[in-house]
């Protein structure tokens, strides 16, 4: 053979073994590459399933601080209230201070002198007032006045009592009933109603309940068919509800009457009637 065949021969073979060399290095990156992207895959996978079953667990728990801090905040607004402004339950009148000492009795004494009540009640919630009196029960009014509260800390400890004493010291609000639902602005209905509770310090975990026992009409045939449902919602669940069965109709109702509008008289008529 020629010799510069045979070296062009040789030069051939070498880099087809060159080619090869690098095919099967391109193709052992891609298999890698292959792989790392099914594993991320995967993971990215179990990590994303791991958040679905965390969220509703999450939700539920938000849910229910929001509902439990927003009864704290009432109450204790209306606890801080009610200390800022002295109810005539609470303290009694100057002049019935005057006459009656704190034991029950009346004060006797000389002309001139400040007689101290003899007793002192230190029961654990009691309200005790300790003023400077005259001997025939004239009021002094540069005397010193002082009024202590005593409260027992365990007497606080449950937020239904909480609630229970700030309702009993509320203003003298008349007896109002329960707003009815007969299907008609479901908005309206929900907005009064959560202003009903507030008032009277209702319970969160009984609206529900009480508000259903006041559904008239067509309201009250479609409670009976979601009424087991109901046991397990909370308030913004049920308030949903009832607006995407009422509040759609409503909708439908207005559009329908937007397209029957017209007018048949005059413009301040229209205008009355319409809007």
């Amino acid at each position: 053979m020629d010799p510069q065949m045979k070296l062009l021969f040789d030069e051939l073979k070498s880099m087809t073994q060159s080619m090869e060399d690098l095919k099967k290095s391109v193709e052992d990156r891609i298999n890698g590459v292959e792989h790392s992207l099914c594993d991320r895959f995967m993971a990215m996978e179990s990590v994303a399933k791991g958040l679905e079953d965390w969220k509703p667990r999450v939700e539920a728990s938000v849910e229910y601080l929001r509902v439990e801090v927003a009864a704290l905040r009432k109450t204790v607004n209306r606890v801080v209230l009610e200390q800022s402004a002295p109810s005539p339950s609470i303290f009694p009148a100057l002049g019935a201070t005057a006459a009656i000492s704190s034991a029950g009795n009346p004060v006797v004494g000389s002309d001139e002198h400040y007689v101290d009540p003899p007793h002192r009640e230190t029961a654990c919630g009691s309200v005790t007032a300790y003023t400077s009196l005259l001997v025939k029960g004239m009021y002094d009014s540069h005397s010193h006045k002082s009024f202590a509260v005593n409260v027992d800390p365990s007497g606080v400890r449950n937020t239904f009592e909480l609630r229970s004493l700030a309702q009993k010291f509320m203003g003298r609000l008349p007896k109002m009933n329960f707003p009815q639902f007969d299907g008609d602005s479901p908005k309206l209905w929900i907005s009064r109603s959560e202003d009903y509770f507030e008032m009277y310090s209702v319970e969160p975990s009984m609206w529900i309940k009480v508000a259903s026992m006041h559904f008239i009409a067509a309201s009250a045939s479609w409670l009976q068919s979601v009424e087991k449902k109901t046991k397990t919602m909370s308030w913004p669940q049920f308030c949903r509800i009832i607006l995407d069965r009422f509040g759609r109709d409503q909708h439908e109702v207005l559009i329908r009457q937007l397209f029957h509008i017209k007018q048949s008289g005059p413009i301040s008529e229209y205008i009355e009637k319409n809007f």
